[in-house]
């Protein structure tokens, strides 16, 4: 289990075997020994990888949960190298395997969305959209408040993971033993981009992750921004568009420019050259909240301050100190 923690904390820093070794002052191919358990290494030498790692001694010792394999689908398309891909794929898996550890020490049943039905695309993406929307429970128009809290209240899980490039925007894959539906997204995106990305992988899920790419995107900015509304907000027809037009729509209906222009232009209310003159000018996001997955948290904190686990559990389980997860289980309120 040392070797599988100790390549998990060395790609999340993005170190290769050789810096590493370089940090704590031994071979490479003692790395790579570690990690692929042919060797051991003395505690002295585990104590200089967790400092050189900015982790806990038992964070790199702690047992693993393995009770859940991930089914793999277009992750291995998107862009990430052989390193990041292992990262990417290592995090999903302890942070579905730590969720469903969690769920079953608490005696809760993991939602495995069987409920959320695939269904077949048709060739009308404002139906499509429409259905999107009638399954995530939203009126057929107007702006959409929390796109995260939505979904993971549908029990679908969603992990949000850091240190990784732009290469990476979301996956959606499933528990191949439990059915639970996964979408993880890149914790570095802009507000906007991540509320567009969740919507694009669950319609991934709820398609059956059998529709292209360009019409995912498609059906995605119809949700965000139905007909009615865009027109109600533009008008429709207009000859010329202001920065100030497309901020108004930004910050009430949490869309990019690029998403706004667009969808102006696949209404009639723009032409194709004013699609290209707007759909790169930059909004800051301060107005959009930063929507965090929270459902991992809370039940760990739950599971704390009902004595199924201890503290230090805990931390290992959300990958924080001891003292974070201290704050984070007890708040302001802890003496």
């Amino acid at each position: 289990m040392f070797g599988r923690n100790l390549r998990f904390y060395r790609l999340r820093n993005n170190l290769s075997q050789q810096a590493l070794a370089d940090s704590i002052g031994v071979e490479a191919m003692s790395i790579s020994n570690y990690e692929n358990g042919k060797r051991q290494p003395s505690y002295e030498t585990v104590n200089k990888i967790a400092n050189a790692l900015g982790v806990r001694v038992g964070s790199l010792m702690a047992n693993v949960v393995n009770n859940e394999v991930l089914v793999t689908g277009n992750l291995r398309a998107s862009g990430l190298g052989p390193s990041e891909f292992a990262y990417v794929e290592d995090y999903i898996s302890r942070s579905t395997q730590n969720y469903l550890a969690i769920n079953e020490w608490l005696g809760i049943a993991a939602y495995s969305n069987k409920n959320l039905l695939s269904s077949s695309i048709l060739s009308n993406d404002d139906i499509n959209a429409a259905y999107v929307r009638n399954v995530l429970g939203l009126a057929p128009q107007g702006p959409i408040a929390s796109i995260l809290s939505i979904i993971e209240n549908l029990g679908i899980y969603i992990v949000e993971i850091d240190n990784v490039s732009n290469s990476f925007s979301g996956y959606a894959t499933r528990g191949a033993k439990t059915g639970l539906n996964i979408i993880a997204i890149n914790g570095n995106m802009s507000p906007v981009r991540k509320r567009f990305t969740l919507l694009h992988e669950f319609i991934h899920i709820l398609y059956n992750d059998s529709t292209d790419e360009k019409t995912v995107d498609d059906i995605s900015g119809r949700v965000l921004l139905p007909a009615d509304d865009l027109k109600r907000e533009l008008g429709i027809k207009r000859h010329r568009i202001s920065v100030a037009d497309i901020r108004y729509i930004h910050d009430e209906y949490g869309a990019s420019a690029n998403c706004i222009a667009l969808r102006a232009f696949q209404e009639g209310i723009i032409s194709r050259n004013q699609y290209y003159e707007y759909r790169d000018i930059r909004i800051g996001c301060q107005s959009i909240p930063d929507e965090r997955p929270s459902r991992l948290n809370q039940l760990v904190c739950r599971a704390v301050n009902e004595g199924v686990i201890s503290l230090s559990k805990a931390a290992e389980l959300l990958g924080i100190s001891y003292s974070d997860a201290e704050n984070l289980c007890y708040g302001d309120t802890y003496e």
